[in-house]
């Protein structure tokens, strides 16, 4: 994986020099952010961006900007070549939303998003594309604030920990990348119609605690994988057919929610995701 050391601070200035600079824009999907650049070794950027007195060195030799999904995409180059770094800015050009390097067409090294006050507000790593550390997000204060695995989607796949800005921990518990099977119930071949909506997805499954910030239990509770039966009729009437599809977030078994001293304030028995006693 290449390497690339950030020094991350607040208050950001974006200091590129102007003169390699193109017309911001719009990008409509595709391939054009991988058009060659023109290579002028007379238009080298060096200072790509400045945060508060710590600047990155970025050999270029120009950028191009895209105004995509309401934010400002600035990419560089290297030799003629979309390589390197990225930053997403807001429409302003005054507020750094993330920034990122790209191999070719791949994330890599580390990708950092912010919150609107500057401070870092997610961290996680990339290796040609794949994502290879934990996730970690950050109060507005830069307190951690939750450490989880992810997919290459940046869903939760595994223990999840969550903190009060105090450090002590108020949630954890796991999460999975589930996938309900579709079943048809049609053996006529127009009726074997794809049903593009079952997609895996990451839910909580398992024990969970919610604690106070006293460190004290405030919540026991858990999940499993549980899929709802659908039926669809086919709108000519002649026949229908069946999907297994995920139920998020589905409640089981016994929740219990204590007071700071452990008095238990409420049990919830649920079944197939439904209520079943509560007192």
């Amino acid at each position: 994986m290449t390497q690339k050391t950030i020094i991350l601070l607040s208050f950001i200035i974006l200091t590129v020099n102007s003169y390699c600079q193109d017309t911001i824009r719009p990008y409509y999907g595709g391939s054009e952010r991988m058009e060659r650049y023109p290579v002028d070794t007379a238009l080298l950027i060096k200072n790509a961006w400045l945060p508060n007195g710590q600047q990155i060195i970025y050999d270029g030799n120009g950028y191009r900007e895209y105004e995509m999904w309401g934010e400002i995409r600035r990419y560089y180059y290297q030799n003629g070549d979309a390589n390197g770094l990225v930053l997403f800015m807001d429409t302003t050009k005054t507020r750094l939303n993330q920034i990122g390097y790209f191999i070719g067409d791949e994330k890599d090294g580390q990708w950092t998003t912010f919150h609107k006050n500057g401070q870092i507000a997610s961290v996680v790593e990339y290796d040609s594309g794949q994502v290879v550390s934990e996730m970690k997000l950050f109060y507005e204060n830069a307190k951690l604030k939750a450490i989880y695995p992810v997919n290459n989607k940046l869903e939760p796949t595994g223990n999840y920990i969550e903190y009060f800005e105090s450090g002590i921990i108020k949630t954890k518990g796991q999460y999975d990348f589930v996938l309900c099977e579709s079943k048809l119930d049609s053996s006529e071949f127009e009726l074997q119609k794809s049903i593009g909506r079952i997609i895996p997805k990451s839910i909580p499954i398992g024990n969970w605690t919610d604690y106070y910030e006293s460190g004290k239990v405030k919540k026991e509770f858990q999940f499993e994988n549980f899929c709802t039966f659908t039926l669809e009729v086919d709108s000519t009437g002649n026949g229908s057919y069946m999907s297994w599809l995920i139920t998020n977030e589905c409640p089981t078994g016994k929740w219990v929610e204590y007071d700071e001293n452990g008095k238990v304030l409420k049990t919830t028995i649920y079944k197939d995701c439904l209520i079943r006693k509560e007192k």
